[in-house]
C-alpha cells in the first residue's frame, strides 16, 4: 500500500506547547517515527518529542546562517538569498531523504513531526514537501507571549524584549510571503487545561479523524491530566499580545489572515531597522576604538 499523501507538521514557537501537541497527535495514531527526543529535561520532564535528525539538520542550518534562535543574532531576519545557499541546499536534500524514509516506515498511517525551528524555514519545507509529493497538515501551537517570555527568561537568560521579538518572529512566519501556507488548526496551549474539548474538536477536524470527541479525550487523558505550566501571564497591550489575540480569534480565516499580514508588514519594518542597527554595531566593532585625538576632534567639531 502507498504511504498517506498527507503529512502532519506541528509548528510553534519554543515553549508554546508543541511537545504536548506532538504527544497528543501520537495518541491519535499519527506516526512520529522512532528517532525522537524523549529523554526528560529540567524544563520539559516529558521530553521534547522532536524528530532527532530533523532537529539537528535545522539547528545546523541555523548555525551555518549565523542565526541560532536563542542567541542575540537569532532575532535577525535570515540572510538574503539563504534559500539557495549551499547549507540550505544540503539541508533540503537531507530533509527530503528523511521524509521519504519516514513515510515508507509509517506505511499507510499518517506521519508527522514537531520542531519549532521549522517556522524559520517554511520556504525550504515547501520545496521538501513538493519534492516528496505530500500535502502538509500544518498545526500551529500558540501560547500567551508573556508566558513564553517568562519561560525563556528563566531557561535561556533572555531579556523580555528578545523573547517577545522571537515570539512575533515565529508566530508571524506562516503569514509571510506571497503564498503563505494554510494552517489547518491553531491550538491554544492553555486551553488543553481549561477547555480541552475545544482544542480536541479543532484537532480532530484538522486531521480528518473518525474518532469521536469523547474517545479522543479519553485516549489523551494521561497526557492532559499533567498540567506542566510553570509560567502563566495575563494579557497585556503589547504588539505580541495583539497578534496572539488575532491568532486565536474565531473569525473566518480570510479576515484573520488579512489582519495578520498587516502585522507582518509592520514587523518586517522593525526587522529591517534591527538588521541595519546590527550591521552598524558590527562595523564599529570591526573598526576598533576611535583614537583619543580623533574622538576629541569629532566631539568638538
Amino acid at each position: 500500500m502507498k504511504p498517506s499523501q498527507r503529512m502532519v507538521v506541528v509548528l510553534g514557537m519554543h515553549r508554546s506547547g508543541t511537545s504536548l501537541l506532538a504527544q497528543i497527535i501520537g495518541r491519535l495514531d499519527v506516526a512520529l517515527g522512532s528517532d525522537l527526543l524523549l529523554d526528560p529535561a529540567a524544563d520539559n520532564k516529558y521530553g521534547y518529542w522532536e524528530h532527532h535528525e530533523i532537529a539537528m539538520t535545522q539547528d545546523f542550518l541555523l548555525a551555518s546562517l549565523g542565526r541560532m534562535w536563542h542567541e542575540p543574532r537569532g532575532v535577525l531576519p535570515l540572510p538574503e538569498g539563504w534559500l539557495d545557499s549551499e547549507p540550505a541546499r544540503r539541508a533540503t536534500a537531507t530533509l527530503i531523504d528523511i521524509v521519504r524514509r519516514e513515510r515508507v516506515a509509517a506505511g499507510t498511517a499518517l506521519w508527522g513531526f514537531k520542531d519549532p525551528r521549522t517556522l524559520r524555514f517554511l520556504p525550504m519545507w515547501d520545496r521538501v514537501l513538493t519534492a516528496c509529493g505530500v500535502r502538509p497538515v500544518y498545526l500551529l501551537a500558540v501560547r500567551r507571549p508573556d508566558s513564553v517570555a517568562a519561560s525563556l527568561i528563566k531557561r535561556n537568560g533572555m531579556s523580555v524584549h528578545q523573547a517577545r521579538f522571537l515570539w512575533l518572529q515565529h508566530n508571524l512566519a506562516p503569514f509571510r510571503g506571497s503564498n503563505p501556507p494554510s494552517i489547518a488548526a491553531t491550538i491554544d496551549y492553555d486551553l488543553w487545561f481549561e477547555r480541552p474539548a475545544h482544542n480536541m474538536g479543532r484537532l480532530l477536524g484538522a486531521l480528518s479523524s473518525k474518532l469521536k470527541l469523547r474517545s479522543a479525550l479519553d485516549l489523551c487523558r494521561p497526557v492532559l491530566d499533567h498540567d506542566a505550566r510553570h509560567h502563566e501571564a495575563a494579557g497585556t497591550a503589547s504588539v505580541a499580545d495583539r497578534v496572539y489575540r488575532l491568532l486565536i480569534d474565531p473569525m473566518p480565516d480570510r479576515f484573520r489572515v488579512y489582519r495578520l499580514r498587516r502585522q507582518v508588514r509592520r514587523f518586517a519594518e522593525a526587522e529591517h531597522l534591527l538588521f541595519a542597527w546590527q550591521e552598524m554595531i558590527e562595523l564599529c566593532h570591526a573598526a576598533g576604538p576611535l583614537p583619543v585625538a580623533a574622538w576629541s576632534r569629532a566631539k568638538d567639531g
